[in-house]
């Protein structure tokens, strides 16, 4: 075998393991979605004598509805912030946590937690009637969260949950077979292996 080919598929060979291993290396990973948005038309009590000319009764808005923020990632996330438009009139963290509060210069309401280890769950719900606190932002002291998008499903039995498993593992190592088979053709067509 020609030694510059050596050369080559070794600096191939270091590039692609180096490659994995930026790639598989502990990172944080915030991840965020809506669970729920629920508005809530409540009738504010009239007075014992109603006007004489009428008209529909008054009605208050009540806001109800949570972010829920996950560190997808398998480094624990320092400092993650909820940036929102106003400050919520009534909010609480489930679970319970240590928080704390603050205010940007332009006046938006921030929510700081401390850290959120490897696949921690964080929701937040809020409650509005004055203020409609939109989120802005979320983040990590690692960059800016994602929204992700969920869907409610049906949780099936264990049992078929591992059958799909077996299943998806055979299928997996199928394709893993037919793909080295093909990479030993053909380096064996251009005599890279014998």
């Amino acid at each position: 075998m020609n030694p510059l080919i050596g050369y080559v598929i070794t600096g191939v060979v270091m590039l692609v393991v180096g490659l994995l291993l930026r790639e598989f290396e502990p990172k944080v990973k915030i991840v965020y979605w809506v669970p729920h948005t629920f508005w809530f038309n409540i009738p504010i009590p009239q007075p014992e004598n109603p006007s004489p000319t009428g008209g529909t009764p008054a009605t208050a808005a009540l806001l109800s509805h949570a972010i829920t923020i996950q560190n997808a990632g398998r480094k624990t996330a320092e400092n993650v912030e909820i940036v929102l438009r106003a400050k919520p009139d009534f909010f609480k963290l489930q679970p319970p946590m240590d928080y704390v509060e603050s205010k940007t210069p332009a006046g938006e309401h921030v929510i700081t937690v401390k850290s959120l280890g490897h696949r921690e769950f964080l929701t937040v719900e809020f409650l509005s009637y004055a203020s409609h606190p939109d989120p802005l932002l979320i983040r990590s002291s690692a960059g800016p969260g994602q929204l992700i998008p969920v869907q409610t499903f049906r949780l099936f039995n264990p049992w078929l949950n591992r059958i799909s498993s077996v299943l998806i593992l055979t299928g997996f190592g199928f394709w893993m077979y037919w793909l080295l088979r093909v990479a030993v053709f053909i380096l064996r067509g251009i005599n890279i292996i014998q």
